[in-house]
């Protein structure tokens, strides 16, 4: 009884009590104040289910709201032994303790039958016999239904990957970046967000496509800004926005592959991954108050990705090198209250680079979904995990190109494979005597290597080398040499490492290659094309690629890829190694000309030149022209003469197309179309000028596919 009540009910005793002594008072006055008495003597029954009642909802609290699970299994257990609690009230707490049982993995049936046995008049025991029958049904499961998967036709929607869609219903991403939801078969979409010009976001939507997160990139007027909303286009609400150091979303190239944040599966979190030039973090953010803590860290290597368990406890998370490149993963459990992490998994095969070795958990909690190659053969795995540690050796589930997936609430896998022939495509034209372009004839390769084919002409135009995957050796490469007169191929090396690349010597009939070897080491070698025969030359620590070869042979010119980046020339004879450029990871490479006398560097929407031997960049081409244009312009092509640079850049019309211009400065002139429906990866020009090679990267060129029953059954 509140204050103000006592307050009341004392009142109205001293009110009788004076009629009463003044003789004043009727029968029904001392009616009521016999009412009023029992009313201060008594505890009202109403009062007790109320206070039972208020610590149920505090258990509930502690449940669903702070996840706290053992607090909340207190409060229940509490409030059922409690003979004062009214019947209801008890019979309810049972049964959100048995509730509670269930999430931790732990039986449950003796609480479902006291409801059942003890409380049989009130509405908890139809639920507690519902569960039973359950229970009973799981204990004689019928046959596990046959595992089976559909392919999920995409593209004539728009742009998605495994998590944006349910198989259903998707978020997908227009050519203009606008996001929409709706289904897949295009009947309804609804905007979710309208991006502005050269604004395009990156995102991922919750598993019950309610929510989607949003990543802006920086630009001169705005940090990086990490932002949500909902499906229906209201509610955006800025998280997070980066300090300007890059200790929120790390490189721009940790943004460009896979998703750099991920959804609790209630929706009440975000988990991302921040890599920068000495190691990186894993946070936490909480979507309602946009609160971040770290979790992990790294000294050294980097995240990949990282997934909660379902009920939100635990956090997986991927380790290993960058994810453009090839290397070793490894996966830990970690507790979301932070703490000891356990190594689960460990990657003893060279996983390839833009894939992920963690897909996501299963919608039981029971395993991570692993995708690798222990046997030189690509496939899933389930892992079995129990209190964040592993409890089992990783069970195959199928052979297959799983890049990376997403778990539905259904418990399917919807994921990425890349379609056969891979995602790069190599067009040749020949060019006349004022580099004016023919027709485009896309050349008939092998299918690529773990990233790009890297073709390349050798001196005498007649034959092309490049790199492809292994028929024979499953995770392999080979170096393969092409007759262009008769489409004749052979096999000139097979690669043990991974990231294969070569390039043609400017005077020999050799290839000069690097490959990615052991412990981040990147092996230097040449192999001879009439012989096969392989000249070892040297092991580089770190990941270095290589550009080419110097015009006489003697030194080869390869980019180191650091933070900084660098161009250096490395001498063949006496290993020495000099630094002709540097740039940060978000620049292209820096490229020399075929004289030697020039640098060529890739800035954002221009090209800049400056002389090699030192000096200032200066602006050679800016792509104002077209304003739509939000790509870079790419070049990698010299007339023989040493005049003009051949580059790619769309024209005022946003046409994608071939320009030159004098490296002495001047107007760029638009030679011709451009091949392909992709983004421009490489550009190979003979060394008579008289024939082109283009590598077209289309990053969009891969099947979704949706696997459903593929995990077994819980034993009881």
């Amino acid at each position: 009884m509140n204050e103000t009540r006592i307050e009341r009910v004392t009142l109205a005793f001293v009110a009788v009590g004076y009629l009463l002594f003044s003789g004043a008072v009727t029968l029904s006055i001392v009616y009521l104040f016999m009412v009023l008495s029992s009313l201060v003597m008594v505890r009202p029954a109403f009062a007790q289910s109320n206070a039972a009642g208020v610590r149920l909802e505090a258990g509930i609290e502690k449940e669903e709201v702070d996840g706290d699970l053992k607090s909340a299994m207190e409060i229940y257990q509490k409030i059922a032994a409690d003979p004062s609690a009214p019947r209801e009230v008890r019979s309810k707490a049972l049964l959100r303790l048995a509730g509670c049982y269930e999430k931790l993995g732990r039986q449950a049936r003796q609480v479902y039958e006291q409801i059942v046995r003890d409380f049989a008049d009130q509405p908890a025991a139809g639920q507690a016999r519902s569960r039973l029958a359950t229970l009973k049904q799981q204990e004689h499961p019928a046959p596990p239904p046959t595992m089976t998967q559909r392919k999920i036709e995409w593209s004539a929607v728009g742009n998605m990957g495994a998590p944006d869609t349910d198989g259903q219903r998707a978020v997908y991403q227009d050519t203009a970046g606008n996001l929409f939801f709706g289904d897949l078969a295009g009947h309804t979409r609804r905007m979710i967000f309208k991006a502005k010009l050269d604004d395009a976001p990156w995102w991922d939507p919750s598993r019950d496509l309610s929510i989607v997160w949003l990543l802006l990139k920086g630009k001169p007027d705005r940090p990086g800004t990490l932002a949500v909303m909902n499906v229906d286009g209201t509610g955006y609400r800025e998280l997070l926005r980066d300090d300007g150091q890059g200790t929120l979303f790390g490189e721009e190239d940790s943004l460009s592959w896979g998703s750099p944040v991920n959804w609790s599966w209630d929706n009440r979190y975000l988990v991302g991954v921040s890599n920068h030039e000495k190691g990186g973090s894993l946070w936490i953010v909480s979507v309602a108050d946009g609160k971040r803590r770290e979790v992990a860290k790294l000294e050294t290597g980097s995240f990949q990705h990282a997934a909660f368990s379902p009920d939100g406890t635990f956090v997986a998370y991927e380790t290993g090198t960058p994810i453009l490149e090839a290397g070793k993963r490894d996966v830990f459990v970690l507790s979301t209250q932070g703490g000891e992490q356990h190594l689960v998994y460990k990657s003893d095969s060279q996983s390839l680079p833009n894939t992920f070795t963690l897909l996501d958990w299963t919608a039981d909690g029971r395993y991570l979904a692993i995708a690798d190659a222990p046997s030189g053969k690509r496939g899933l795995y389930l892992l079995p995990v129990k209190n964040g540690e592993a409890a089992g050796k990783p069970v195959l589930v199928r052979y297959g190109d799983f890049e990376r997936g997403c778990t539905t609430l259904a418990g399917s896998l919807v994921y990425h494979s890349t379609k056969p022939g891979g995602q790069n495509n190599v067009y040749l034209t020949s060019l006349d005597a004022e580099s004016h372009p023919g027709g485009w004839w896309r050349m008939d390769l092998r299918s690529g290597g773990s990233w790009v084919p890297f073709p390349s002409f050798s001196p005498d135009a007649k034959h092309i080398a490049y790199v492809a995957k292994d028929p024979e050796q499953a995770g392999g490469e080979v170096l393969v040499l092409r007759d262009l007169s008769n489409g004749e191929e052979r096999v000139l090396y097979r690669s043990n490492g991974t990231s294969l690349f070569c390039q043609f010597g400017a005077q020999h009939p050799k290839l000069f290659c690097t490959e990615q070897g052991e412990e981040r080491k990147t092996d230097l070698f040449a192999v001879a094309v009439e012989s096969r025969e392989v000249e070892r030359l040297a092991s580089l620590s770190g990941t270095v690629f290589m550009f080419g070869p110097s015009h006489d042979d003697l030194a080869l010119y390869l980019v180191k890829r650091a933070s900084p980046q660098s161009l250096l020339r490395w001498e063949l004879a006496s290993h020495e190694e000099s630094v002709l450029a540097q740039t940060d990871l978000t620049a292209a490479i820096v490229l020399p000309s075929p004289d030697e006398r020039w640098l060529i560097r890739h800035s954002y929407r221009s090209l800049d030149i400056r002389p090699m031997s030192g000096g200032d960049w200066k602006p050679l081409v800016s792509t104002n022209t077209n304003p739509q244009n939000t790509s870079m312009p790419r070049a990698t092509g010299f007339t023989p003469d040493g005049k003009w640079l051949l580059y790619y850049d769309t024209d005022t019309a946003g046409k994608k197309s071939l320009f030159r211009v004098l490296l002495a400065g001047g107007h760029p002139e638009r030679l011709g179309d451009f091949p392909g429906s992709g983004d421009y990866g490489f550009m190979r020009l003979s060394r008579d000028g008289r024939q082109l090679m283009a590598e077209i990267w289309n990053p969009y060129q891969y099947d979704l596919w949706v696997l459903e029953n593929f995990v077994p059954p819980a034993k009881q």
